[in-house]
């Protein structure tokens, strides 16, 4: 690497960032949808109508995880 370790520590750490917000927000919307479901009002429609917001931020985080994985592997 030479020269350049610090710029691959940054973006080292960066990956880690987005990749670990990518699977809490993963995880997290998996846990809203259980929760919401177990609310018997609720069901499957519902609890996505619910939990909808979180669903679209962790396709957007994984989305983004991707195209950055993608574009890195291909550039290098």
């Amino acid at each position: 690497m030479g020269g350049y370790q610090s710029v691959y520590d940054i973006y080292s750490i960066s990956m880690w960032l987005i990749g670990l917000v990518a699977a809490f927000l993963v995880v997290r919307t998996g846990r809203d949808i259980y929760a919401a479901m177990s609310d018997e009002d609720l069901g499957l429609k519902g609890a996505i109508k619910k939990v909808k917001k979180r669903i679209a931020a962790a396709v957007v985080a994984v989305t983004i995880e991707g195209l950055v994985t993608f574009f890195r592997q291909f550039y290098q």
